[in-house]
């Protein structure tokens, strides 16, 4: 019989009930998750919800929905209100449903996210990807949701001395790779904060050109997502590491931005809804890191580019440094 695992961390007490009626109704059993009970066999579904306020998935969620049990689907009960009622991501693996949980909204999505694991099982099985033991060993990743703006950090599991990859949420999103690790988190980016506040303040280009001299050579790539999620700020080098942008609002659709020389190559470009920006140390030579890969990939949007990122990764059993922001509408 299929299971549900219920994650009561951020769950609002008044809404178990009807989560537990929902898998009743839906022919699901029910477990609650107890992260020291171990041995615990994979769910089918994971249902979780998030406290007032919280605008990211909670740490131990994503821990086991990308460690513990990887590419289970998940219904996450929001108490605010969404964009609209139900929101899928990721390919639809994880669904967003907002106020006013009706039971009978509950028993749709469940039934929606059982048959989305069908399909994900029947593809895998297709794919033949590798053990669950190498995947989990070799990239970890992380999603970060602030109104607008989203990211996914997708960085090794064990840095070994390789390049180094940085997201920093504060006043804006601020993605960052560099040749080398920096010793400890948000390092190089914290000391690139004051420009970039005195940057969204006056809009003065040669002064956060200037500033950004300063760190010549600690870092090789930057993409920064002001606060208002209405402009970018691209920077790159002559290492010509992959910065790239996605957009079904521009022409191209796809851009690729490198350095004409030593300097860094600073270009300043209005947000646009679905805009999806690609930053990462170099990725592996395989058809499937292919610029003209990606930019197809990320056609479906952001959580579509980082999923495979990962997968890709883990197939080749090669870690990876990168970090895929997106403009939501």
């Amino acid at each position: 019989m299929n299971t549900a695992l219920l994650l009561p961390t951020q769950l609002d007490p008044a809404l178990r009930p009807r989560l537990e009626r929902a898998a009743e109704l839906a022919r699901l059993v029910i477990r609650t998750w107890e992260p020291r009970a171990g041995g615990q066999s994979r769910p089918d579904v994971i249902l979780a919800g998030l406290m007032h306020g919280c605008r990211t998935l909670p740490d131990e969620l994503v821990r086991l929905a990308d460690e513990t049990y990887p590419g289970t689907p998940v219904l996450l009960v929001c108490p605010e209100s969404l964009v609209q009622p139900v929101v899928m991501l990721q390919g639809g693996r994880l669904c967003l449903l907002g106020p006013p949980h009706a039971v009978e909204a509950i028993v749709t999505q469940l039934g929606v996210a059982l048959s989305w694991r069908e399909r994900e099982a029947e593809t895998r099985r297709i794919a033949l990807p590798p053990p669950e033991a190498v995947a989990e060993r070799v990239v970890r990743r992380s999603d970060h949701l602030h109104g607008n703006r989203w990211a996914a950090f997708i960085a090794p599991v064990e840095e070994a001395g390789g390049p180094h990859v940085e997201l920093d949420l504060d006043h804006g999103f601020t993605a960052l790779v560099a040749p080398m690790p920096s010793g400890h988190q948000r390092a190089l980016t914290s000391g690139l904060l004051p420009a970039l506040e005195a940057w969204a303040d006056q809009s003065d280009a040669d002064q956060l050109t200037r500033a950004l001299a300063g760190h010549a050579g600690t870092w090789a790539a930057m993409a920064h997502l002001d606060e208002t999620g209405q402009r970018w700020l691209l920077v790159d080098d002559a290492r010509r590491w992959p910065l790239l942008m996605y957009s079904p609002h521009r022409l191209p659709a796809c851009w690729r931005f490198l350095a004409a020389d030593a300097d860094h190559h600073l270009q300043v470009i209005e947000a646009e809804a679905e805009d999806v920006v690609l930053i990462a140390a170099p990725l592996p030579d395989d058809p499937a890191f292919s610029a003209a890969t990606l930019a197809a990939v990320a056609a479906d949007g952001g959580q579509a580019l980082a999923t495979h990122l990962v997968t890709q990764a883990r197939r080749l059993e090669t870690a990876i440094a990168a970090v895929v922001l997106e403009r939501r509408p």
